[in-house]
Parts: structure tokens; C-alpha cells; sequence
């Protein structure tokens, strides 16, 4: 146990002795290599032979690239930037999907899948109109929309997106007067199902120009403007 534990300690010396010769270790390190240098000759021998070399390197002229060297590299490192920003999914994944729902929310809003009502009124003295909604054959009606009346307008609409899918739904409109009195609408049944067609083809759709939108910012050739230097 004793002599594997020399061996591997012997090892660790090995390994630091370029980076001794070159100056880079830390003072602490650096005494700790001059202090096994003096007791271990073998050790010894290996820096003077590894200081032989690297005498002999720094003695060499620099030069700086050939000009076709030098685009090659930069090619070479261009390349494998855009390939490594293709197949990073813990770029391209997120991304997408934050894209895919900012898009969906806009469409959401602009197109407003869902079951719609439309009604008519003339002048009642209404002040606004509250919109029930019951699962088909339910009499619990909840309140979903209020909808305020406004002068010179007798066509009303409203959208009902946030559906159960499969679930059908009846519908309640009531007008509020001034007065306080209400007046109710007949009931009116809808099927959610006639919806959801049209929410998955936004979800989709979303789903698509998101991922295509990323993808096509990954794809986007890169211009690598640092110059590379002798070093």
C-alpha cells in the first residue's frame, strides 16, 4: 500500500513538471516540486530533459499564418459553431416553445376560437348584457362574460374559447336595464366540439412557426469577427 502510494505521488510530480519548467504553477506548488526535485533524481532528470526541449521551442521563430491557413481555420471554426448551435436542443427546445406560445396567444386573441353567440337588441334602455354558461342539461348556470352596451350599437357578440373539449354547452344571455330589471334571453345549445377543431389547428400552427422561427435564427450564418494572432 505504502509503495503504491510512492508510485502515485511520483506520478503527480511527472505531470507538473511542464507546467514547472514554464513558470505557470503557484508558488506553493512551486515549492513543493523544487522540494521533491532535491530528494527524487530520477525526477530530476526528467525536468532537465523537458527544460532542454523547452528551451529549444522558445528559441524558434514565431511566424505567423499563411493567409489560405488562416480562413481555412476561421471556416473550420464558423462551421462548427452553426453545427453546434443546430444540434444544441437546450437551445433550440425552449426557445421554440416560448415563441410557439407568444404566437398562439396572438392568434388566440385575433381569431378567438370557440363557440359564438350573436344577438341582436334595439333601444331597451339596457346598460349590459351577462352571459351564462351550463354543461348541456345542467341548470347550474355560471356567469362566463359581461358585456357592456354601448350607444348606436344593436349587433353583440361574444366568444366563448374556454371550453371543456368534447363538452356541450347552454347558453344565457341577460339584459340589464337602468331600472334593475333583467330580461332573459332563450337558452341556447352548443357543442364544443364544433371548436376544438379549430383551437388544435392554432395550438399546431403555433407549435410549427415557433420551431421553424428558431430554427431559422440557428440556421443564421455567424460572422466571427475576432482575428486570430500569433501567439
Amino acid at each position: 500500500m505504502i509503495l503504491k502510494q510512492i508510485i502515485s505521488k511520483s506520478k503527480g510530480y511527472r505531470r507538473l513538471l511542464p507546467w514547472y519548467i514554464a513558470g505557470r504553477l503557484s508558488p506553493k506548488e512551486n515549492h513543493l516540486v523544487e522540494q521533491q526535485l532535491i530528494q527524487d533524481s530520477q525526477l530530476r532528470r526528467q525536468a532537465e530533459t523537458i527544460q532542454v526541449y523547452y528551451s529549444a521551442l522558445k528559441e524558434q521563430p514565431m511566424e505567423a499564418p499563411a493567409p489560405i491557413v488562416r480562413q481555412r481555420i476561421m471556416a473550420a471554426i464558423n462551421r462548427d459553431t452553426v453545427a453546434a448551435r443546430r444540434t444544441n436542443p437546450l437551445v433550440l427546445y425552449p426557445a421554440a416553445l416560448m415563441l410557439a406560445f407568444a404566437v398562439l396567444i396572438v392568434l388566440w386573441m385575433v381569431i378567438r376560437p370557440g363557440n359564438v353567440l350573436e344577438w341582436t337588441v334595439t333601444d331597451l334602455g339596457i346598460q349590459e348584457f351577462q352571459v351564462y354558461r351550463a354543461p348541456l342539461g345542467g341548470s347550474d348556470f355560471e356567469l362566463v362574460s359581461t358585456i357592456p352596451v354601448r350607444s348606436q350599437k344593436v349587433q353583440y357578440t361574444f366568444v366563448d374559447a374556454l371550453l371543456i373539449p368534447g363538452q356541450s354547452y347552454t347558453y344565457l344571455v341577460k339584459g340589464v336595464q337602468s331600472s334593475g330589471q333583467s330580461l332573459l334571453s332563450q337558452t341556447i345549445a352548443a357543442d364544443g366540439a364544433d371548436a376544438l377543431m379549430g383551437q388544435i389547428l392554432l395550438i399546431l400552427t403555433s407549435l410549427v412557426v415557433g420551431y421553424l422561427g428558431v430554427t431559422l435564427v440557428q440556421n443564421f450564418p455567424l460572422t466571427v469577427r475576432k482575428e486570430l494572432s500569433p501567439v
